[in-house]
C-alpha cells in the first residue's frame, strides 16, 4: 500500500490551522496589552535562554572527551543560562532594551541599504536605475524617521513597535488559516510522490 504525499500533508492541515489561530490571538492580545505583551515575549525568551544554555552545557560536558574545544562551549552555554537568569529576573527592563536595540538595528539597516541602492543605481543603466534611486531614497528617510521616533518618543516608538509585530502576527495567522482550509480541501498541492507507508 503507497500514500502521496498529498494525502499526507492534507491530514496535518489542523496543525498549519492550530498555528494560524495562535498567531491572530497573540497579534490581537499584544494589541490590546503590548506593555503586557513585551514582557511575555520577554520572558519566553529569557526562559529559552536557560534552557538553550543548560543544554549546551551538558552536551559540551559529555563531548569533552570527543571535542577539544568544549570548554569554550561550556562558557557559552553558562553565559547563556546568565543572560536567561537576567532577562527573566527584569523582563521590562530586558524587553525595552531588546525593542531599542531592534529599532535601532531596523534604522541603520534601513538607512545603509539605502545607501548601497543608491549606489547600484549610479552603476546601473535602464530602467532599473530610476527604481533603484526610488527605493534607495525610501529606505534612508525610513531609517531617519525610525531613529528620530526612537530619540524623541522612546515610549511612542516602543508601542509602534509591538503593534507592527502583532499586525504582522495576524497576518501571518490569517494566511495561515487559510492556508489550511486550502489544503484540507486539495486546493493546495505538492509535487506527487509516492512513498511507501512504511517508511513514513
Amino acid at each position: 500500500m503507497v500514500q502521496t504525499l498529498d494525502s499526507q500533508v492534507r491530514g496535518l492541515w489542523w496543525l498549519v490551522l492550530i498555528r494560524g489561530i495562535l498567531f491572530v490571538l497573540l497579534g490581537i492580545a499584544a494589541l490590546l496589552q503590548p506593555a503586557v505583551a513585551v514582557v511575555a515575549f520577554t520572558l519566553v525568551f529569557g526562559v529559552y535562554a536557560i534552557v538553550d544554555g543548560v543544554m549546551v552545557t551538558i552536551a559540551a560536558i559529555a563531548a569533552r572527551k570527543d571535542y577539544s574545544g568544549w570548554g569554550w562551549l561550556v562558557v557559552q552555554g553558562i553565559l547563556t543560562v546568565i543572560a536567561g537568569v537576567l532577562i527573566v529576573s527584569l523582563p521590562a527592563a530586558a524587553g525595552l532594551v531588546g525593542v531599542f536595540a531592534l529599532l535601532w538595528f531596523l534604522a541603520i539597516s534601513a538607512f545603509v541599504g539605502g545607501i548601497m541602492q543608491l549606489v547600484a543605481a549610479a552603476r546601473t543603466k535602464g530602467g532599473a536605475k530610476g527604481w533603484n534611486i526610488v527605493g534607495g531614497i525610501i529606505d534612508i528617510i525610513f531609517g531617519i524617521l525610525i531613529a528620530v521616533l526612537a530619540i524623541t518618543s522612546p515610549a511612542g516608538a516602543v508601542l509602534a513597535t509591538v503593534w507592527v509585530v502583532a499586525i504582522g502576527a495576524i497576518i501571518l495567522g490569517v494566511v495561515l488559516i487559510v492556508a489550511a482550509f486550502r489544503v484540507k480541501r486539495g486546493d493546495l498541492r505538492v509535487i506527487e510522490e509516492e512513498v511507501p507507508a512504511g517508511v513514513v
